[in-house]
């Protein structure tokens, strides 16, 4: 919990330390709409198991930047919010670092009982969540990385949740004229208070070339894991629109 307020700290300076004739200024717009037929999040407790709709905005200026995300099921009901604040540290052409720190919400439906009449209630839990990540191009298609976050929980759930991934990325293999395929393995370990979990996970990205349409498609395989619900594997194709501004 102490580095998350330094981080806090660091990122609030870097905020307020903005040329004052520019701290209005945006430079960069940038958002993307997802349906998927499975919501999955990487740490399973989190997942939707039903279909949903994600927003994901980035307001940047310079090295910092704003990245609210809002999750729903098809339904309607939330699923998740988090409000990212990001900033990169190091930006280089074979070497980028970034920090970020997040209050967010997760969403479940619970059902309850009042003389023998069952309702369903939405119930919220809160976090405030903080990453680093610093990633390594060894060519223009090929990059490895760590990403790590450390959430502490304020309510009904876990209190410290260690999340680190390995990852590497393949962000733009050409297949076809127009289109090319992304692809995001990456093998996690996941610690929620005492219990422990390691998983496997790829995305797969296929991009149309001058489209804003993409499709994206996650499966997850356990490993090894004492966290519920401990699916075995879990997988989703998602519809994506994608905008820069």
């Amino acid at each position: 919990m102490r580095w998350l307020c330094i981080l806090f700290i660091f990122i609030s300076s870097e905020i307020f330390s903005q040329d004052s004739n520019n701290i209005n200024l945006i430079n960069h717009i940038s958002g993307r709409i997802s349906t998927t037929n499975n919501g999955i999040s990487l740490i399973p407790t989190f997942s939707l198991g039903k279909p949903a709709v994600l927003f994901t905005l980035s307001l940047a200026k310079n090295k910092l930047s704003f990245e609210p995300d809002f999750n729903f099921s098809l339904e309607g009901k939330p699923w998740s919010m988090l409000f990212w604040w990001r900033y990169k540290m190091v930006q280089r052409d074979n070497f980028s670092m970034r920090i970020g720190i997040n209050p967010n919400f997760s969403y479940r439906t619970i059902t309850t009982y009042n003389n023998g009449i069952s309702k369903d209630l939405i119930e919220t839990r809160r976090f405030l969540a903080g990453e680093v990540m610093p990633i390594y191009s060894l060519s223009k298609n090929f990059k490895v990385g760590i990403y790590y976050i450390y959430a502490f929980g304020f309510d009904d759930s876990s209190k410290h949740t260690n999340f680190l991934v390995f990852n590497t990325f393949f962000p733009s293999i050409p297949i076809f004229n127009k289109i090319d395929l992304g692809i995001l393995p990456n093998i996690y370990y996941l610690k929620m208070d005492e219990l422990e979990g390691s998983y496997f996970s790829s995305t797969f990205r296929l991009t149309i070339k001058n489209s804003h349409f993409s499709f994206e498609s996650i499966i997850n395989k356990m490993i090894d894991s004492e966290i519920l619900p401990d699916r075995d594997f879990d997988w989703n194709v998602s519809l994506v629109y994608s905008f820069i501004d």
